[in-house]
């Protein structure tokens, strides 16, 4: 495993953590995680550093493969099962989800204000699935596929994506016990995207099933805020 991308892999969440504890800013997130590393990263090695051409470099993140077009089928399908399980999973525990004021206070401390709320909701819908994919399980499984140790290259990346998380559920949800839950549940979502990425080659399943549940998250968070 190259040093670069370990350490890549390290400052990934590290800066969505800083960000939110340091920066108290969702924006700076978005900005610096979500568009900086997860987007244009993989996007200035795979053009700039390698000098490979936009098919290349579509190719390496699982877009453009000659299972494309199953991939999408099969991730638009995992989308409607996700999306069905993050319900259910909101419903069983909605008696320890925030409720509005407790969600509109973190929000502030993240320096997203009321009329920004609809925003940085809609960001997350249509923005954060797909960035995330892209980089996870698009750029670092390509880059881990030479890994002859499948576990490894499948469990590593999983638990780096799923650490920022240890860091954010637990100050949306207070009780330890369904926080715990939770990161737990993103970690077997991360395995079970980088497994499909691994034995498909085709990142479609994971873009359309991540950004389904993003979707559902950011509707749920929505209700609980709207006037």
């Amino acid at each position: 495993m190259a040093p670069w991308l370990v350490a890549l892999m390290i400052a990934a969440p590290a800066t969505v953590v800083s960000a939110l504890l340091c920066g108290r800013s969702a924006i700076l997130v978005f900005a610096l995680y979500h568009v900086g590393i997860c987007l244009l990263l993989p996007l200035v090695i795979d053009l700039r550093v390698r000098r490979w051409t936009w098919a290349q470099h579509l190719h390496h993140l699982g877009l453009l493969r000659d299972g494309a077009l199953p991939g999408v089928g099969l991730g638009v399908v995992l989308a409607g099962v996700t999306a069905l399980a993050a319900v259910a999973g909101l419903v069983a525990v909605r008696g320890w989800l925030p409720d509005d004021v407790a969600v509109r206070a973190v929000l502030a401390g993240w320096s997203v204000p009321p009329e920004r709320t609809a925003g940085v909701l809609l960001f997350l819908a249509l923005v954060n699935g797909p960035a995330e994919e892209f980089f996870w399980r698009g750029f670092v499984g390509a880059e881990l596929r030479p890994l002859p140790c499948r576990w490894r290259r499948l469990l590593v990346p999983s638990v780096a994506y799923a650490s920022y998380h240890g860091v954010t559920i637990p100050v949306l949800v207070p009780e330890p016990g369904i926080a715990a839950l939770m990161t737990v549940a993103v970690i077997g979502a991360g395995l079970g995207w980088a497994w499909l990425r691994d034995r498909t080659g085709s990142v479609w399943p994971a873009v359309l099933s991540h950004g389904a549940a993003a979707a559902v998250y950011s509707l749920w968070t929505w209700s609980l805020l709207r006037p």
